[in-house]
């Protein structure tokens, strides 16, 4: 081919397109197995982290679940008080059976004793799960050969919210407290 001459059309794509088609096209498989290992990473990671809260959720008791354990304290209930446990909701007067078929059993009991008395809080916590980021995503290049790993990264650790708290005085209760 004389120099004067222009390259057109096919010419031109044979002489420097062509050749670097494969390696272009390599390159991109490999950033894209890279990537597929990376999401197949995070994903793994999640779901560890996640099967935990899963196994918990599982062994959650609800009202329906401790009426059935306990149908002789639901039966002693008032039919207003019945309908209301039922909803897993509890009122001023239950007593402490009557809170445990609503609520289950307390997370943590506070006892304070002031001028008027001696009180009894039961206090019911949610879980608020931990809040992971992708983290770090890299090649382990040249340690371990193009090997591509995600390190998750924990953005704020498990924490528990207050609830529920319910206050008893005199084996009844006095104040239920709920947070919105």
């Amino acid at each position: 081919m004389d120099m004067g001459e222009g390259l057109v059309g096919g010419q031109w794509c044979a002489m420097f397109i062509w050749p670097l088609a494969e390696p272009i096209r390599l390159a991109a498989g490999l950033l894209l197995t890279l990537h597929c290992q990376a999401l197949l990473m995070h994903f793994t990671s999640s779901f560890l982290v996640a099967l935990p809260l899963l196994l918990l959720v599982g062994c959650a008791t609800t009202p329906q679940s401790r009426i059935e354990k306990n149908p002789t304290a639901f039966a002693a209930l008032s039919p207003e008080q019945q309908q209301k446990v039922q909803g897993g909701g509890v009122s001023v007067g239950f007593d402490a059976a009557a809170v445990e078929l609503a609520l289950g059993k307390p997370d943590r009991i506070v006892e304070r004793e002031t001028a008027e008395g001696a009180t009894q809080a039961w206090v019911y916590y949610t879980v608020v799960a931990d809040n992971y980021s992708p983290g770090f995503c890299g090649s382990a290049f040249p340690y371990y050969g193009y090997a591509y790993h995600c390190r998750p990264v924990v953005v704020s650790p498990t924490q528990y919210e207050e609830r529920t708290r319910v206050i008893f005085k005199d084996g009844k209760v006095v104040s239920v407290e709920r947070a919105r």
